[in-house]
């Protein structure tokens, strides 16, 4: 019984070392691909913005209110009488994980999706009308675990940062595109050239972000 003792706490350990560990790969990961990107448009100070991203996600955490995530997602807060089964179900997977009971919030999305995240230390999950359409409830039930999961291991406040890393990504891809075009009729009259590999960072950030982005918060 020792040994068994032993042996659950030394999984427990290795297993907490895995996920600190796959948490630190990935957050160093987006980090230097967002500080490397900025950098290449606006120079040095570019390696600054994902402290800036994490300044400014620790700020909405705790500073916007709820209502603002419905226009952040498209969608809407549910209410618990109106719908009890769903509510039913969240609420008996947070009280086993010992967490708040999250609020639930709902898009009207045709793809399957559903995320956790946090506002003012109330926890929500959100899930689209297409996971609703797709998912048969003992699957959903699963779901929804996943996502109490990432609450209770504290996933939100990084996952808040990889969102707003994500999003200032696209945003400096979309206007370097912006930038090109502009600049293109310019470059063609004076014969000047625009960097390939800037034009390829914008490319491929779009697309980089979200593969980091979702291998991380899956």
């Amino acid at each position: 019984q020792g040994d068994t003792k032993l042996m659950n706490s030394n999984n427990w350990f290795f297993n907490f070392l895995k996920m600190d560990f796959i948490t630190l790969f990935w957050t160093i990961t987006m980090s230097g691909f967002t500080g490397f990107s900025a950098s290449l448009m606006l120079g040095p100070v570019g390696w600054f913005l994902p402290i800036l991203l994490l300044l400014i996600s620790y700020w909405t955490n705790n500073q916007v209110p709820l209502h603002w995530l419905e226009r952040i997602f498209c969608g809407q807060i549910l209410h618990p009488h109106d719908y009890p089964e769903l509510y039913q179900i969240t609420n008996q997977l947070a009280d086993k994980a010992r967490i708040k009971r999250p609020l639930l919030l709902w898009n009207s999305s045709t793809v399957p999706n559903a995320f956790a995240t946090e506002q003012a230390n109330q926890p929500v999950i959100g899930f689209s009308q297409g996971l609703l359409d797709a998912m048969p409830n003992n699957v959903l039930d699963a779901v929804f675990a996943h996502e109490i999961a990432h609450i209770k291991n504290g996933d939100l406040r990084s996952m808040s940062w990889f969102r707003s890393m994500h999003r200032g990504l696209l945003l400096m891809a979309t206007v370097g595109f912006v930038l090109f075009f502009l600049m293109l009729p310019a470059a063609l009259i004076t014969g000047k050239t625009i960097s390939s590999w800037l034009v390829l960072l914008w490319l491929l950030t779009p697309w980089c972000s979200h593969g980091i982005f979702s291998a991380y918060s899956r």
